[in-house]
């Protein structure tokens, strides 16, 4: 067998690297080489570390995965896609330097990114997985950002507990210190009221029917908020491949304890729900949505009808909970969530979720049957014997 060599892949820390970086390799006494064009202390590079055996399976993924960043726009070399990365930092810096400091991006609709900070009690840079780090990088709070919307990098945050969200240009994945949560499973905490229920028989229910309406009605409700084009783009694939016949989504590989080398792939499947009137048939509400797991997480939605939205909620909490569900994430804590029955979790404790979930649950799947449902038959299926 041959020695095993190690590859040092430098990428920028949230300070500029000043000092020209290449990559490094040494023989097989695994001890790092040092280098004058690579001044670790004065760059504060951090380093990225995949031994050669696993190399050519980490770079065939790795061009998949992210191509624009990885080989820059037009196949830069490694040394071009560094200054391509420091450029991009320069720019967005300069940029944010024109904001007022008073500027707050908080919530799930964001400008654009701004000039990094610490979240408190917590280093931001940890809570990147290290393969994800030349990729994607902390800006602000809890928002990190990327220039790619390369599908396959969606869905990885997706399995690592993020959520993706944009502004113009930029990918922002977003990891919230606290996630809104509704347990499903084994026990619900879905509470629907009385009214929502009365409601319920003027409505019917389908799953990944129409994703581009829905798209529209969210931005017609919300203006282009954070649905810019590219994301919707990157969306609308994944809801592609998790409409076919096995609903298998897009893949997510699974990286444990910052290995560079993937021990298992999970699917991530993209999901659009739509609301119509049972009178008219007219499409009057609907949302987007993931699943890693047994996790849901709801993303956007909008109601152009009285009723429809808070039908839709309910119903919606309904089927997950008939389909295997054990999670709803709601994203950031509002108070029409907690009288749905949402609770706040830590961000630890909500991707120790997802890191279990994504392993024992890859088979639980949203499903209308393929056709349009009344909801009052969801909210009937809490009743014994259908009664």
């Amino acid at each position: 067998m041959a020695p095993t060599s190690r590859v040092l892949i430098p990428h920028l820390s949230r300070r500029t690297v000043g000092s020209k970086a290449t990559k490094i390799i040494n023989g097989a006494d695994g001890r790092w080489k040092n280098s004058s064009s690579l001044d670790t202390r004065s760059s504060r590079a951090r380093l990225f570390c995949i031994s050669a055996d696993r190399l050519d399976f980490f770079r065939t993924r790795q061009h998949d995965l992210l191509p624009r960043v990885l080989r820059g726009k037009d196949s830069m070399n490694d040394e071009q896609g560094l200054t391509y990365r420091r450029q991009e930092k320069k720019r967005v810096k300069k940029v944010d330097a024109a904001k007022s400091d008073d500027d707050d991006t908080d919530g799930e609709s964001s400008s654009s990114p701004v000039v990094e900070s610490k979240v408190i009690g917590v280093n931001p840079s940890s809570l990147l997985p290290r393969y994800l780090a030349p990729l994607v990088w902390h800006h602000r709070r809890e928002f990190y950002v990327s220039r790619s919307f390369d599908p396959q990098l969606i869905v990885q945050l997706m399995a690592e507990g993020f959520l993706p969200i944009a502004t113009s240009g930029y990918l922002l994945p977003k990891l919230h210190a606290e996630r809104c949560v509704v347990r499903l499973c084994p026990e619900s905490n879905l509470h629907v009221s009385r009214s929502t229920r009365k409601k319920s028989k003027s409505f019917l229910i389908s799953v990944n029917e129409c994703f581009d309406e829905v798209v529209a009605g969210c931005h017609r409700q919300h203006g282009q908020n954070w649905l810019y084009p590219p994301i919707v783009s990157s969306f609308r694939m994944i809801n592609q491949m998790t409409k076919t016949a096995n609903s298998a989504g897009i893949c997510a590989m699974i990286m444990e304890d910052d290995s560079s080398h993937p021990t298992d792939v999970t699917p991530v499947r993209l999901y659009s729900v739509e609301v119509w009137s049972a009178r008219t048939g007219v499409l009057v509400g609907g949302e987007l949505g993931y699943s890693v797991g047994a996790i849901y997480s709801s993303l956007t939605g909008f109601s152009d009808q009285d009723a429809a939205g808070s039908v839709q909620l309910g119903a919606l909490g309904k089927l997950l909970t008939k389909c295997g569900f054990e999670y709803w994430d709601l994203g950031m804590d509002l108070d029409y969530k907690r009288r749905l029955g949402a609770e706040l979790l830590g961000r630890e404790e909500f991707v120790g979720i997802v890191k279990r979930s994504r392993v024992e649950n890859k088979g639980v799947v949203l499903r209308c049957g393929g056709c349009r449902v009344n909801a009052k038959e969801l909210f009937d299926l809490d009743k014994p014997d259908g009664k």
